[in-house]
């Protein structure tokens, strides 16, 4: 069954572009994954500091794999530097349509 990742953070002023490349980068790199179905990030609109991702994995097993991908340790030690607060990660499963 699928898994959905939603991760929210917001950007120390000032940092914003730098952590959009650095999520853009991440994003590039986790699609190419083997059980990547969807990856997005989207940035606020009233507040250009906050930054959203959206993942869909096939398995939970692919989306731990992903986070042990080393550019994704590399990404959490640099992005620990630009974010204002600890990121908000919530997991959701899709619910039977039948």
């Amino acid at each position: 069954m699928a898994v959905v990742a939603v991760a929210r953070v917001k950007a120390k002023d000032g940092t914003g572009p730098a952590l959009g490349a650095e999520l853009r980068s991440m994003r590039g790199l986790a699609v190419e994954e083997e059980g990547c179905i969807q990856f997005a990030v989207v940035q606020g609109q009233a507040d250009p500091s906050l930054f959203m991702s959206y993942e869909e994995w096939a398995t939970q097993d692919d989306l731990d794999r992903h986070l042990q991908m080393p550019y994704m340790k590399a990404f959490m030690e640099k992005a620990a530097e630009m974010l204002a607060g600890a990121p908000e990660i919530s997991l959701w499963r899709e619910i039977s349509m039948t």
